[in-house]
């Protein structure tokens, strides 16, 4: 079974599920492709994954079933010493003229930087990158700060900050082609996808 996972889902709260998943299911043999929530869509539609998981701030479209996982909000990470360690939570404003890694992969980056200009909160972008590994090593090295779901921390040290006003979410969701005739290994997936505990996963 060929399984699509957007890029910016971090592992540690996926982990969990996939070990229950292969402890119920053993003949299952499962292929894990990773990309954006576009690609994806487009893999489901052309029959190159038989499921994806992702999310995005518009609503998927007709074409696909999806249902919704759990929640995940942004955050925002930094090295020792950054200003914002001092805080308990980082607002959109003070985010204003902060230097900024950016991460070119997030599917939340024009829906963002629309949120951070209506809120007055406009960075500098002084490095951009397809990687969350080296983004995340950026913002540890001092060289900005980073806008990131909270679960796709995955560098020892890096500080994180809840943001806030406001708060930026984004709905995790499994995705299906609707229509389409699965494989008993896809439905099996389905219910054992909807049915795992997700708030107590990765925490």
């Amino acid at each position: 079974m060929k399984l699509g996972m957007m890029c910016t889902i971090g592992p540690r709260r996926f982990i969990p599920f996939l070990q229950a998943f292969r402890e119920r299911h053993p003949k299952v043999r499962l292929v894990v492709q990773d990309g954006s929530n576009t690609m994806l869509q487009e893999r489901l539609v052309q029959g190159e994954l038989d499921v994806a998981v992702y999310g995005q701030p518009e609503e998927i479209d007709e074409r696909f079933h999806a249902r919704r996982l759990y929640d995940e909000r942004f955050v925002i990470g930094f090295g020792p010493g950054h200003c914002f360690d001092k805080l308990n939570a980082v607002k959109v404003r003070d985010l204003h003229d902060q230097p900024y890694v950016n991460r070119l992969q997030c599917e939340f980056l024009g829906h963002a930087g629309r949120i951070f200009r209506e809120h007055g909160g406009k960075p500098r972008i002084v490095f951009r990158s397809d990687r969350d590994d080296w983004v995340q090593s950026m913002a540890m090295a001092g060289l900005g700060f980073t806008f990131i779901p909270e679960f796709a921390v995955t560098l020892p040290g890096l500080r994180v900050r809840p943001l806030i006003e406001p708060d930026i979410v984004r709905s995790i969701q499994v995705v299906t082609v609707r229509g389409r005739p699965h494989v008993p290994a896809v439905g099996a997936f389905v219910r054992e996808i909807l049915a795992f505990a997700w708030m107590n996963a990765g925490t």
